[in-house]
């Protein structure tokens, strides 16, 4: 059901960062699915998380020198800085402290949701950090993904609400 494929030159080149030096990209096939924005989608799959899930990542993020927005802030998504949202894509973004801004690309696709982690890396120690970060990261994504299709499936379009 969801599967890791190139991120197009399409879908990179919604980042606002000056350089992206990681990305990969995951899509959902979803023939028959819900039509959700990329915000929706972003909120299913960060807000609509367990509880737990979404404390582990607030955990992690920082330990990877992510600046994340408050819980509850407003334009903020599980931390991550909404830097837009628009009828065909939402894009979340977290500054630095370490030299490794991040971006997450939430889009919808006719039968697909696609999703991206772009990643610049401003210095050799993060490429190392991140090195043996990415592969369990490849893993999470797709769950996420899975679990946020499985709660939409068949419901009416509507935002998640916060916890």
């Amino acid at each position: 059901m969801v599967r890791e494929v190139e991120v197009p030159a399409s879908a990179s080149g919604l980042s606002t960062l000056p350089r992206v030096d990681y990305r990969d990209g995951f899509r959902l096939d979803l023939p028959d699915g819900p039509e959700l924005s990329g915000e929706e989608w972003a909120r299913e799959m960060l807000d609509g998380a367990s509880a737990d899930t979404r404390r582990s990542l607030r955990r992690a993020w920082p330990l990877l020198g992510l600046k994340m927005a408050p819980s509850g802030a407003e334009g903020a998504i599980l931390g991550w800085r909404l830097r837009h949202s628009g009828p065909d894509y939402a894009l979340l973004g977290a500054e630095s402290r370490i030299g490794m801004p991040a971006e997450l690309l939430f889009r919808p696709e006719p039968g697909a949701f696609f999703f991206a982690t772009l990643i610049q890396q401003r210095n050799p120690f993060v490429r190392a950090l991140w090195a043996p970060i990415g592969p369990p990261h490849r893993r999470v994504v797709p769950a996420l993904m899975r679990r946020a299709a499985m709660r939409v499936g068949g419901r009416p379009r509507s935002p998640v609400p916060r916890p």
